[in-house]
């Protein structure tokens, strides 16, 4: 078959243009008062070309793949791109910052798969007849429509992908599934308007690091649905609901004591919050939490980077009932540790962990022997040899003899201030919506960390340090300062 070569100068004023194959060489298209092009072969974009849709019914058709490979390789406008080959189409980025104006899969479930890099949609990705595949390359759109279970068309997120969207104070679906079988769709909603972005993907496990390391084999559903948000992450909370089948749910799991879990880094670290038996409906069933709402300590800013949910239980009765946490410096080589339970339910014991400031996992630095059962105030305590300098973070897990196991808040303990340390800080001065931090030292370097140890801000001044509040959510920050000569200063910042 002949292939035809096209190459365009100025504007497409009419519909009606057919190619086997169209050939871009760095000549700007424009389609102007709805036009349609029909393309029986690829596209390939090999310079500094771009496709401008200037009316809602310019509509490019693609019978085989698109290749964009020039960062400049847009395509934009209030038109769209309709896939509707008869064999599998190929969407391929080779350079970043591609854009597309709306995209639709239209190629008799035939699908599309993204390549190269990612894909960024100006409009709606429509999902008529196909599905999107994304491996590991994200997707951005305004919204997606078209989904069906029943016919097959979602988002297929196959690898460290991300479909991405807006968020809205409206419901907004997030139709995901890890493969071609299994569609585990997710919603999320924000409490007030923000321009943030939101991204998810969902795949096939639950993990104790949270997307990597040992899966949980009972008492929970078998999907985990990453999240991460792009933009300010500040001035709202988030609703999320998820969706699973029966079949899902791995042994001992009750759906009537459904709760959405956040892993917070580390090892068995999640967060688990209040029931929603009522939206754990039987065969695809969901539910739906507040979670920054139920915990204040987890705020959009978390999710900076990419986080781990998933659905474990809450509701079944706890070993034990906890009244109290805390963990205080008593001096510079020893930290004490105590809690108190109001009551105990097969209780083997408490195992007290361990996690640096720097280090990635908790470690267990001792076991306290449980009641096995009590319905009494049960008062415990233990003295751990810390004799670091920094931030120590403690939690205790807590184990009953059937191996079930949970953990508690965590809590942070400074390290010992010596007089020269302390007489590193002049001054601390708050200001609307700044605080200045007036220190003894030429060079000093600073940190600024959420309770967890996740890294917000850093850097190094000379003086008088400049903290900007406006991007901060309300909540408890550390803020730590230390000097190239082994002086340290750590303090909680409150953003109220």
């Amino acid at each position: 078959m002949k292939q035809l070569s096209l190459y365009v100068v100025g504007s497409i004023l009419a519909s009606g243009l057919w190619a086997q194959l169209w050939y871009n060489n760095g000549v700007g298209v424009t389609l102007t008062g709805g036009v349609d092009v029909m393309i029986e072969g690829s596209v390939e974009n090999t310079s500094t070309a771009s496709y401008t849709t200037n009316h809602t019914a310019d509509i490019i058709h693609v019978q085989g793949d698109w290749t964009n490979n020039d960062a400049a390789n847009d395509a934009t406008g209030p038109g769209k791109i309709v896939f509707e080959g008869s064999t599998p189409q190929t969407m391929t980025n080779n350079a970043a910052g591609n854009d597309y104006p709306n995209v639709e899969v239209n190629n008799g479930g035939n699908g599309l798969t993204v390549a190269g890099g990612d894909a960024i949609l100006s409009g709606d990705l429509i999902l008529t007849d196909g599905k999107v595949t994304i491996g590991n390359f994200n997707v951005e759109a305004q919204d997606v429509t078209g989904y069906s279970e029943a016919a097959g068309d979602w988002v297929v997120t196959n690898g460290t992908g991300m479909l991405i969207m807006p968020l809205s104070t409206t419901n907004q679906v997030y139709p995901i599934g890890e493969n071609a079988t299994t569609y585990n769709p997710a919603e999320i909603q924000a409490s007030a308007a923000t321009t943030d972005k939101l991204g998810m993907r969902v795949f096939g496990d639950i993990l104790n690091n949270g997307t990597a390391g040992t899966s949980y084999p009972t008492d929970v559903v078998n999907k985990t649905w990453p999240i991460q948000i792009w933009g300010t992450r500040v001035g709202y909370t988030l609703t999320e609901k998820v969706h699973w089948r029966t079949s899902e749910e791995k042994t001992g799991f009750d759906r009537t004591q459904s709760a959405i879990g956040v892993h917070l880094g580390g090892v068995d670290n999640w967060s688990k919050y209040s029931c929603d038996a009522a939206a754990a409906s039987a065969g695809v069933g969901g539910s739906t939490l507040n979670w920054m709402q139920d915990r204040p300590s987890i705020s959009p800013s978390l999710f900076a980077s990419e986080y781990a949910t998933a659905v474990g239980e809450c509701g079944h009765p706890v070993p034990v009932e906890w009244l109290a946490f805390d963990a205080k410096r008593i001096d510079r080589e020893n930290v004490h540790l105590t809690w108190a339970t109001a009551s105990e339910k097969d209780n083997k014991g408490f195992e007290v962990q361990r996690r640096l400031e720097g280090e990635n996992e908790f470690i267990t630095v001792g076991f306290v022997r449980g009641k096995g059962n009590s319905v009494n105030i049960t008062e415990y305590a233990f003295i751990d040899d810390n004799d670091f300098a920094g931030l120590s973070y403690y939690r205790i897990k807590q184990i009953d003899f059937s191996g079930r196991f949970e953990f508690s808040d965590i809590r942070v303990v400074e390290g010992w201030k010596s007089d020269q340390q302390a007489g590193l800080v002049k001054g601390i001065y708050n200001r609307p919506n700044e605080t200045l931090i007036e220190v003894n030292a030429d060079k000093v370097h600073m940190r600024l960390l959420t309770v967890d140890a996740k890294l917000l801000e850093k850097g190094t001044y000379s003086g008088t340090i400049k903290i900007d509040r406006t991007h901060l959510a309300k909540g408890v920050y550390l803020l730590h300062l230390y000097t190239d000569d082994g002086k340290t200063w750590i303090d909680r910042l409150v953003i109220e």
